[in-house]
């Protein structure tokens, strides 16, 4: 697996194979220390899957063997790469997306008040807005759950119970 990841990420070419004398251009290959990372036939056709690098160094056994090599794919991160830097409105527009994912995931969407006979929600959610400056799409990193309980049981002799909690 971690064979076809390293492949993948270097980048490699699916070739078909043409002439009378390719099993002796895969000798060759053999004999040259060229890797054919896999040979496989479909309708009677030849095909292999080669590294980049090594498809430079069969010039010489292609002309020798009198066979011909047709690039039909090229695979890989280095190929995709090649595609993507064309879209520059397709890569700016993916890392803006993250970025407003991101700062978003770190807000408070949505405050939730339950129980409470005394004070309505309305009045607990405008207590913490207004004195405390806890709203709506407020940074998470600035809340201390412990900090706004303890400050409401201080200023609130009514509330005997309170419990605050961050989820999401």
């Amino acid at each position: 697996m971690f064979e076809k990841l390293f492949n993948y990420l270097k980048g490699y070419l699916i070739l078909e194979l043409c002439g009378d004398s390719k099993e002796r251009f895969i000798n060759l290959c053999k004999n040259k220390e060229i890797e054919i990372l896999q040979l496989f036939m479909i309708k009677d056709k030849w095909f292999c899957k080669m590294k980049c690098n090594d498809f430079l160094k069969i010039r010489g056994l292609i002309k020798k063997t009198g066979c011909v090599c047709r690039i039909k794919e090229k695979r890989g991160l280095f190929f995709l790469m090649r595609k993507i830097k064309e879209r520059k409105g397709l890569v700016l527009g993916t890392i803006l997306f993250f970025g407003v994912l991101i700062q978003c995931s770190g807000r408070i969407w949505s405050i939730g008040v339950e129980g409470g006979f005394l004070h309505t929600r309305e009045q607990i959610l405008q207590i913490m807005s207004q004195e405390m400056g806890i709203y709506g799409g407020i940074s998470a990193g600035q809340i201390d759950c412990f900090e706004i309980e303890k400050k409401l049981r201080l200023d609130y002799n009514e509330i005997g119970w309170i419990s605050v909690e961050k989820k999401g």
